[in-house]
């Protein structure tokens, strides 16, 4: 799985590090056989992207090339919202997104205990 390091002020930006490792054969988290050769990608995130969005909705829709992540904030006092954000994810890296999700919640419980589900929300429709 690759590693993450984070770099950089929050002022000025954050820099991310992952290290790839090339030419492997992995199945689950082992690997097995194979050269490891440690390639980095610095990607740069500016202060509005670092400082993130608040969701408390998730829409999922796929097709057969794409998933789509809808996140949306539905304001507590009325029957509204607003779509925050939009990702789009090739099937392959969503599924890498999913086990990534299952290992963090399972961490997350180690150390805090059950989430316990909140109730699940009212139906919703996107209007542009």
């Amino acid at each position: 799985m690759p590693k993450a390091r984070k770099a950089g002020e929050l002022g000025q930006g954050i820099e991310f590090s992952v290290c790839f490792q090339q030419n492997r054969v992995q199945t689950g988290i082992a690997v097995k056989e194979g050269r490891m050769d440690e390639k980095k990608i610095d990607i740069k995130v500016d202060e509005l992207i670092a400082v993130g969005q608040y969701s408390n909705l998730a829409a999922i829709r796929h097709s057969r090339e794409e998933f789509i992540f809808d996140f949306a904030f539905i304001f507590p006092d009325g029957p509204a919202g607003k779509l925050v954000s939009r990702i789009i994810l090739s099937p392959a890296h969503v599924k890498r997104f999913l086990e990534a999700l299952e290992a963090n919640v399972k961490r997350y419980e180690e150390n805090f205990g059950p989430v316990t589900p909140a109730d699940v929300p009212p139906s919703v429709g996107f209007v542009n």
